[in-house]
């Protein structure tokens, strides 16, 4: 069966606001079943991981990356690191100019779109980058997304409820038998008689107030913000 696997991408300079929306995105998608690929750097890709803490794979440019370490990090390394970097020269428009560093930063890049052996690619893409531009180390996995034909869902582009209708697509011609389902808190009043997004699969996984499923540190009207779009 194939994994509903996303990659969670983005700017270092991603805005506070696309942060918070980030991590409630994330938190929602696991609990639809989703496992998040990222790289451990600071903006969005802390804020994709602290939404999915349960469901996560951090791919790092180097061992202890970030202070990131455990489980669910892996950096490439012997074969799979030259094959990583093949495919990122083969894609950069200028690899001569990047420094090591940079080229290990890339090749990492090239792990988050296709897995750790290249060859189980994600179901999408979820960034954001400004105004939805192919620019800075996200274009890296931006342009390896255009090659394989991944959809890329860009929040510097599109409103979170179209990412979010989006996902839901991908995830039923993906879904697999058994995957977990969403955890959900009652709809209110004021909620029954409003039209949902996909027949109420997206208004259900998305609580509408406090609960336990609410990202710890995300205000209740951040969390609701979200689900409005």
């Amino acid at each position: 069966m194939t994994q509903l696997a996303y990659a969670g991408i983005g700017s270092r300079r991603t805005p506070p606001d696309v942060l918070r929306q980030i991590t409630v995105l994330a938190a929602w998608l696991e609990r639809r079943g989703w496992h998040l690929h990222s790289g451990g750097a600071a903006g969005a890709d802390t804020a994709f991981a602290a939404g999915a803490a349960r469901a996560r794979t951090l791919h790092l440019p180097w061992p202890g990356y970030g202070n990131h370490a455990g489980p669910d990090c892996h950096a490439p390394s012997g074969d799979r690191y030259r094959s990583c970097v093949a495919i990122a020269e083969a894609v950069h428009p200028a690899w001569h100019r990047c420094k090591p560093g940079a080229r290990k930063l890339h090749a990492r890049n090239v792990s988050i779109l296709l897995g750790r052996d290249l060859d189980s690619p994600v179901l999408a893409v979820v960034c954001w980058t400004d105004r939805g531009r192919v620019t800075g180390g996200t274009g890296m996995g931006l342009r390896i997304a255009a090659i394989r034909d991944i959809p890329v869902l860009n929040f510097g582009s599109m409103p979170p409820r179209a990412i979010c209708e989006a996902l839901e697509d991908i995830r039923a011609r993906h879904h697999r038998p058994g995957a977990p389902a969403c955890t959900t808190a009652p709809r209110t009043p004021q909620e029954s008689g409003r039209p949902h997004l996909h027949s109420g699969r997206f208004a259900a996984g998305i609580a509408t107030g406090p609960s336990p499923a609410t990202p710890r540190g995300v205000p209740a009207g951040e969390f609701r913000k979200l689900r409005e779009g």
